[in-house]
């Protein structure tokens, strides 16, 4: 019989215990200092339950601070003194997987989370169940796993709807919109967090703000992602939670990364790599430190060396393999671009020991395509091959891709037949990989990235120099580019949901919720580029093939992504010739003048469009891009039309300006005309009404002079537009990221949104819209091309005429463009001809100079402000 001196001591002992429940997940060293004394007293009870209670909170304790093994070591500890069907040993279980997942151990994980799924249930605790359930899904999103993932994490929301535990339902949606985001099922990650973000506060809204910005990021909405990363920031320096803070700020670099600004990248690094050290959290410093390798590797291979050997060493002391596996391929990266052979095979036999203990085919993946990247050459094509299979055997086609790119290189010496076969592998694992992403660049596993495999096929292709590999590797570049715009067909495309937002986007216009507003239009950015077809089905047979056949009496130009060598592949075709491909490395000027001619929406930073000597850009880059056999067609004969295909990444770039060698501008010799949506309009122009509408707050006499007055109200050129109009809009823009942005009047009474263009049809129209920034997709150098532009050709709009940058309201310079091109255009030229020819007679004239936008300066004629920022699309 228990004494009663026993029973006031467990009741004391209760209280305690009760105390550091609340505190383990704010206090948890707090917990930790206190567990010897407790546990000493209680190892010897008959009565184990308050043992079990603490070892339990113990093994919580360890793992918020990051001691993942001796988290581990605890639980399996207890688990030999708890009853196998209980409670206490389910909890355990949980614990263990847990911190199992955390330390990157997922399959060791499994076992102990499917324990506790299995007690859980035969105890009928659903709560438990839910939190069991959702961190297996966690461990399974690890090993590649999506499907089991997704069912299990839905499975896991139905068991805390059934408990009645709000914490395990939001954690359960929030796991759903993990596993959605990384099958690249965007949207519906979407609907999943804004469920968690409907009602959760404190730690549990910034985890959620935290990765709507993933998901945000993902579907190339850069700017509203970066809010949420700073709302979350907020909220983490609220409850003064350092590795939430330390998580933000490596989500800010990945986004600076993907934007092209390692500047700023590097500083997130350095900022998460502080507060990873400050909280001694070895997997978040390991990470951190391995993303700072790859990135100062170009600049300050010696400060990479000094990252990646960091990032071993913090690996090692967590015990996470897959993390130390990456760490030591990156220092075998960094040694081979130091040259150190000994030390490249030294690193990548450290890596395959630790993948082989991993049990990870993942990991071992990574090392064979390191090893066929960078290993011994004549070991590189059979590494390439054994990654090919692994890879396949994970159903992961970027690496798959990656992997057979890499074999055709082994082989390209060797055996051309066999390179060849190699290739058409890897472009068709690309292919299927495309429809299996929202966003192209979005990095997968390893770091691989969808533009890499291209550079990969290009180079190899020319090696081998066949017109058959040529037209494989300007697919594969074609296959790089933003998938789901251009599977879409214009006229009645939009989905369901996306219609939804639409309406719902006008009806918020007359409504002073503009931020309401502008989270409609981001909803609507993401719907409509997220694929709705089956996930393997093919795109193409032939993107290069189509567009030649599209315009047989066209040049083509056809411009990839950088990739992490600084090259960039181009591809250009004359009519009924060969491609010509070219892989042009950029170096740190050109950079410089490409990240400079980025930043024109920053206010003081548009001197490189108008003063002498900023503008080496339009020679530079024209002789970088423009290759020399497209300057001599063009200089052979009467000016004709040009498809330029730009990558996002570089598509804020003026091309209608840069110099070919040794003659004028490109959107001079040639009729430029952008195809966004990677294929020309499916609608012939066939205009029947013009239809205008002129901001009454600045003058418009030469255009006016052309088509009219206009409509009186932005309302009324609304309603007026439609399927054969020319529709002129002459107003203001505004630089939004995607359909965050709008044409609108000076004093903002009217606008127009992507959503009044997307609910349209305006199949065989033409639109001219002498707004600024509206042809450029602002915040987007990754993914879709949104914009109003694109919204217009989505709804069948055969051709849109758009400002690139902020315009000069001048009527002599930018309203006589307008005005010539509109003559044009009514006279039946084509809207990319017509605008070719209204810059050639402006620049004809050899006199008089134009006001500098917000200075008392003047700029010449030819400075590119004040011709080139109108450009042709569709």
């Amino acid at each position: 019989m228990t004494s009663q001196a026993d029973l006031t001591r467990l009741r004391q002992i209760q209280a305690q215990v009760d105390e550091l429940s609340e505190l383990v997940g704010s206090e948890p060293q707090r917990v930790l200092e206190a567990m010897p004394a407790l546990l000493e007293e209680l190892q010897d009870w008959p009565q184990k339950d308050a043992y079990l209670w603490c070892m339990h909170l113990a093994v919580q304790a360890f793992r918020f601070t990051d001691n993942l093994d001796t988290a581990v070591h605890t639980a399996e500890l207890a688990l030999e003194v708890a009853d196998p069907t209980s409670g206490f040993a389910a909890g355990l279980h949980l614990e263990a997987g847990m911190s199992l997942n955390q330390r990157g151990s997922q399959t060791d994980a499994e076992p102990h989370l499917r324990q506790a799924i299995d007690t859980y249930g035969q105890l009928e605790d659903e709560a438990g169940r839910a939190w069991a359930l959702v961190a297996l899904a966690d461990s399974l999103c690890g090993l590649a796993r999506q499907d089991e993932a997704l069912e299990l994490a839905t499975e896991g929301a139905a068991a805390a709807r059934a408990s009645g535990d709000q914490r395990a339902l939001l954690r359960a949606l929030k796991q759903r919109a993990v596993v959605q985001r990384i099958r690249g099922d965007v949207a519906d990650a979407l609907a999943s967090i804004e469920q968690v973000l409907a009602s959760a506060t404190g730690h549990a809204r910034a985890n959620a703000l935290l990765e709507r910005g993933h998901i945000l990021t993902m579907s190339s909405a850069y700017a509203p992602a970066i809010e949420d990363y700073v709302a979350a920031n907020v909220e983490y320096t609220v409850h003064n939670d350092v590795l939430g803070l330390a998580n933000t700020e490596r989500a800010l670099a990945t986004t600076d990364l993907l934007l092209g600004r390692d500047t700023s990248g590097l500083q997130h690094l350095d900022a998460a790599a502080d507060l990873y050290r400050q909280i001694g959290n070895n997997p978040g410093l390991g990470y951190a430190l391995r993303e700072r390798s790859v990135v100062r590797l170009a600049r300050d291979p010696s400060g990479a060396e000094q990252d990646a050997n960091d990032a071993i060493r913090a690996f090692e002391a967590t015990g996470d393999l897959l993390g130390l596996t990456g760490a030591w391929r990156a220092l075998a990266r960094v040694a081979d671009v130091l040259g150190n052979n000994d030390r490249v095979t030294a690193a990548l036999a450290n890596a395959e020991q630790l993948a082989q203990a991993s049990t990870n085919p993942l990991a071992l993946a990574g090392i064979r395509l390191m090893q066929a990247e960078i290993g011994a050459p004549g070991e590189r094509e059979n590494a390439a091959l054994a990654a090919l299979h692994l890879y396949d055997q994970l159903d992961i086609l970027i690496g798959s891709a990656h992997a057979a790119a890499f074999a055709a290189r082994a082989a390209a010496t060797t055996s051309s037949d066999a390179a060849e076969e190699h290739l058409k592998v890897s472009a068709s694992r690309l292919r299927l990989a495309r429809g299996r992403v929202v966003d192209p660049a979005s990095r997968a596993d390893h770091d691989l990235s969808l533009r890499t495999v291209p550079a990969t096929i290009v180079e190899v292709a020319g090696l081998l120099g066949t017109g058959t590999v040529r037209n494989l590797a300007a697919d594969a570049i074609l296959d790089s580019f933003p998938l789901a715009l251009r599977t879409s067909s214009p006229g009645g495309w939009l989905s369901d949901a996306a219609r939804s937002s639409a309406r719902r986007a006008q009806m918020l216009k007359s409504t002073d919720d503009t931020a309401t507003l502008r989270s409609t239009l981001q909803r609507l950015a993401v719907e409509v580029a997220t694929l709705t077809r089956e996930p393997d089905q093919q795109v193409q047979n032939s993107p290069i093939g189509d567009l030649r056949a599209s315009a047989p009496d066209a040049a083509l130009l056809v411009v990839g992504a950088p990739i992490s060598s600084g090259q960039v592949p181009v591809v250009a075709a004359l009519p009924g010739g060969d491609l010509v491909l070219h892989l042009p490395l950029l170096d740190s000027a050109a950079v410089d003048m490409i990240d400079a001619l980025g930043r024109l929406a920053d206010g003081d930073s548009a001197d490189v469009l108008w003063r002498p000597a900023a503008r080496s850009w339009q020679h530079v880059l024209g002789d970088l891009f423009l290759p020399s056999a497209l300057g001599d067609h063009l200089a052979q004969g009467p000016p004709g039309d040009l498809l330029l295909v730009v990558h996002p990444t570089l598509a804020h770039l003026p091309f209608e300006a840069l110099k070919i060698p040794g003659q004028g501008p490109l959107g001079v010799a040639a009729a430029v005309r952008r195809l966004p949506l990677l294929a020309q309009s499916e609608h012939q122009i066939h205009l029947t009404a013009d239809v205008a509408f002129f901001d009454p707050a600045h003058r418009w006499p030469a255009e006016q002079a052309v088509v009219g007055a206009g409509e009186p109200s932005v309302g009324a050129w609304l309603a007026a537009i439609g399927a054969g109009t020319l529709g002129v809009f002459a107003a203001h823009g505004n630089p939004g990221a995607g359909f965050d942005g709008w044409l609108t009047t000076a004093d903002q009474s009217g606008i127009v949104t992507a959503a009044d263009l997307l609910l349209e049809n305006l199949a065989g129209s033409a639109f001219v819209f002498e707004a600024c920034w509206a042809g450029r997709h602002v915040g987007h150098r990754s993914g879709e091309t949104l914009n109003m532009t694109t919204a217009a050709l989505l709804s069948g709009a055969s051709s849109v005429i758009a400002g690139l940058w902020a315009l000069p309201a001048d009527p002599d310079c930018t309203g006589q463009i307008t005005a010539d091109c509109l003559a044009a255009i009514k006279r039946g030229t084509r809207p990319a001809e017509a605008l070719r020819r209204a810059r050639e007679q402006f620049l004809a004239i050899p006199t008089e100079t134009f006001a500098v936008p917000g200075s008392a300066e003047r700029m010449e004629r030819s400075a590119p402000w004040a011709w080139a920022g109108l450009c042709a699309f569709g």
